[in-house]
């Protein structure tokens, strides 16, 4: 098992450092650039490339390259453009907002998904699957931002239900708060909204696999010694099917990383997709190196957990 996992973990360095080579040259080849976004559109050439000098952005690409490298591997991701704050301090106060959406987003999904698609496949062909498969396409078509958008006109609007008005007004704001009640007000409803998207897919999979393996021939073994059918389930089907459907749980962390950028900006969630989207507005390429080389870490070292995930599940995986 440890030389299993140390091949792995020694994959993630490679594919960091291809990352990093990409995100850098990519960002440079921007039309524009930084003098351009804090000098404006009538900055004269000679304006333009003395704020450059300052900046260090007139040096060779590699050098710069490689001072960008060195400085992370020390924790600095180097300062904003704009208003030349540390890029790990901004990232460091809003990266929690955003780790609380897609915890709570994964979390809700896999709530909804997972025993909907078992029962779903355990009654194939019943009223139960066909709401559930029906109910799965309905969360992959309908997109968070349109159902983020109406709840907030609507919620806001109110409903009468008989003699009662309800009314739920979304709890915009980028204020930080240390009150866990008031950050839990404010991650809640885009989390749910997240959710149901994200499990529409783990949804139909987790059904599709479970009614795969349950016409496997040894769990029809273990139904005829007279095990209960939710023993059968827990002890032998479901670890079997669930290796799939890890595998799109991990695909869907740079899914939660997306969504997390539109629906911080319809919330005005204080997290770094809202910070993303500043930086690109102000062409902040420190800011937008900073935020994107944290969002590919995170979603490389999820990939690496559900590989760890596998081994678990099916030893033989470890052993190949």
């Amino acid at each position: 098992m440890t030389r299993y996992f140390a091949q792995r973990f020694l994959l993630v360095i490679p594919t960091l450092l291809g990352v990093t080579v990409i995100v850098f040259s990519l960002l440079r080849l921007v039309p524009g650039g930084a003098a351009t976004a804090l000098l404006g559109e009538n900055a004269t050439p000679e304006q333009a490339a003395a704020l450059q000098h300052t900046l260090g952005l007139d040096q060779p690409i590699a050098l710069q390259y490689v001072q960008w490298v060195g400085g992370m591997l020390h924790g600095d991701l180097g300062k904003s453009l704009l208003n030349q704050t540390p890029i790990s301090h901004d990232i460091a106060v809003r990266i929690g907002w955003t780790f609380e959406l897609g915890a709570f987003a994964l979390l809700f999904s896999l709530l909804v998904a997972l025993p909907i698609g078992i029962f779903a496949a355990i009654r194939q062909d019943s009223i139960l699957d066909y709401l559930a498969r029906s109910s799965a396409i309905a969360f992959l078509s309908i997109p968070s931002f349109w159902f983020a958008t109406l709840l907030i006109v609507y919620g806001s609007m109110g409903l009468q239900v008989g003699g009662l008005h309800l009314q739920f007004t979304a709890p915009l704001g980028r204020e930080i708060d240390a009150d866990l009640g008031h950050n839990l007000s404010l991650v809640i409803p885009p989390a749910l909204i997240l959710g149901f998207g994200l499990s529409g897919s783990v949804m139909r999979l987790t059904r599709t696999q479970m009614l795969e393996v349950m016409r496997q021939d040894y769990i029809r073994t273990a139904q005829a010694k007279g095990l209960e059918l939710w023993v059968v389930i827990a002890r032998h089907a479901l670890r079997n099917a669930l290796i799939p459907v890890i595998t799109i749980i991990g695909l869907q962390v740079p899914v939660l990383v997306g969504g997390s950028v539109i629906l911080e900006q319809i919330f005005s969630l204080p997290g770094m997709g809202y910070y993303l989207v500043q930086a690109v507005s102000q062409r902040d390429i420190t800011a937008i190196q900073g935020v994107v080389l944290v969002s590919a870490t995170l979603v490389i070292l999820s990939n690496l957990f559900v590989d760890f995930t596998y081994s678990v599940l099916d030893p033989r995986i470890r052993n190949a």
